[in-house]
C-alpha cells in the first residue's frame, strides 16, 4: 500500500466549535480535497475561513468586511469547517 506524502502541515486547534476540523496553509491541501469528496452528496459542505493579517486586504479596498471575514485570496492559512446545508 502506497502512502501519500503531504507537503503542507496541518494542525488542530483546541476550543473551537464542533464544526471545526483542522487548519492548513494550502487551500488545495489533499486533506481538504478528500474531505470535500467525502461530504459530496451527504447534505454537508466544507467551508474554508481565511486567517491572517488584514493589512493587504484593506489596502486593496476591503474595509469593514476584512475585519469580519478575510477574503481567501489574502489569507495566510485556512481553518476548515463542515456545515449542514
Amino acid at each position: 500500500m502506497k502512502t501519500q506524502q503531504i507537503s503542507q502541515p496541518v494542525w488542530f486547534a483546541q476550543n473551537r466549535t464542533t464544526r471545526y476540523k483542522f487548519s492548513t496553509l494550502d487551500r488545495q491541501h489533499p486533506l481538504v480535497q478528500a474531505l470535500r469528496a467525502q461530504m459530496k452528496g451527504t447534505g454537508y459542505y466544507v467551508k474554508l475561513q481565511g486567517r491572517g493579517p488584514r493589512g493587504e486586504a484593506k489596502a486593496n479596498g476591503y474595509r469593514w468586511t476584512a475585519d469580519q471575514s478575510l477574503p481567501l485570496r489574502f489569507a495566510k492559512h485556512f481553518d476548515v469547517y463542515v456545515y449542514k446545508r
